[in-house]
């Protein structure tokens, strides 16, 4: 049986990783203030986890993003995060103290959860590709063609436009 917990992720704040053994020194005593000894005595080992990175918060948006695409793979959709919604993501869903289970959260509000329901509601349909983004009102989804449009006309309007959408 493996086990996890935060307790004691205030150290790593607190104190920064150049002071492992005190930090183990606490997380430590924490878990004799927190368990009996009874049930201590049953854990073979405790191991210690730094806190997570900003760059390895983002590769695990990655592998989140991977499974979700192999789960649309059988209707033959496939969906894109821009480098804004990645760090849409990261920046909302990122906590040092409790590592990446908000950010498993932030997906499934911000990205599964509403794409499910435009699935449903025949907004992107088996073969759509889907562009997902971030602006200033928060997450978009687009249909890929769509999206790669507006981002054109941004980049290059077209003469006598002046750059209208």
């Amino acid at each position: 049986v493996i086990m996890t917990s935060n307790l004691g992720s205030q150290w790593f704040t607190e104190l920064g990783p150049d002071h492992e053994d005190e930090i183990r020194q606490h997380v430590m005593d924490g878990l004799r203030a927190q368990f009996r000894p009874e049930f201590l005595n049953r854990v073979d080992e405790v191991i210690i986890f730094h806190s997570l990175s900003r760059d390895q918060i983002m590769q695990i948006v990655d592998i989140q993003m991977r499974s979700l695409r192999r789960r649309l793979e059988e209707r033959h959709m496939t969906v894109e995060l821009t480098e804004a919604a990645k760090e849409f993501l990261v920046g909302e869903g990122f906590d040092p103290n409790y590592g990446a289970r908000p950010l498993k959260r932030t997906i499934q509000r911000r990205i599964l959860d509403p794409l499910a329901f435009k699935v449903l509601d025949g907004t992107f349909k088996d073969g759509d590709r889907v562009t997902v983004d971030a602006r200033d009102d928060g997450i978009v989804f687009e249909k890929a063609s769509e999206a790669q449009e507006k981002r054109a006309k941004k980049a290059k309007p077209a003469s006598g436009q002046r750059g209208q959408q």
